[in-house]
């Protein structure tokens, strides 16, 4: 019965003795599969390294941007109206990462309307962080004047 089967299903020969190796089907079947998990793995990997790169990239662009945000906010007031903006110097202590740029102004709000160039004591800060020339991350907060 089982010299039988084994010539049925191809794995004997006329004498009964039995074949070793894999046919051609199993080879090219095997070669598939290896095929179709190998792709997947290559297009998981290729998704993590693209999130880590996007993941450090927004790390850096908040970490600039609140540092410099810090700096502008315990900076002395600038209440001074020659140019109509007031004015706040980069940290000299933050060490820029090669590829980024810090961006930060200043508007003086007019709460009263009474028009521009007024300085009421309060200022919008926007801080942004850009990586060439692509924006990472933009902040905006609030600096008053403390009498």
């Amino acid at each position: 019965m089982v010299h039988s089967i084994n010539k049925w299903i191809g794995r004997g020969t006329a004498t009964g003795k039995r074949q070793h190796g894999f046919t051609l089907a199993e080879v090219v079947i095997a070669l598939a599969v290896l095929s179709i998990v190998s792709g997947s793995f290559l297009a998981a990997l290729s998704v993590s390294t693209k999130a880590v790169s996007i993941t450090r990239e927004r790390n850096i662009g908040e970490s600039l941007s609140q540092s410099q945000m810090e700096f502008v906010l315990n900076a002395p007031y600038d209440d001074s109206l020659e140019d109509g903006h007031p004015y706040y110097d980069l940290d000299p202590d933050i060490n820029i990462t090669s590829g980024y740029t810090i961006n930060s102004t200043a508007e003086r709000l007019d709460p009263l309307g009474m028009g521009p160039g007024k300085d009421y004591g309060i200022q919008e800060i926007t801080v942004e962080v850009l990586h060439g020339d692509k924006l990472i991350v933009r902040v905006q907060g609030y600096k008053a004047r403390h009498e």
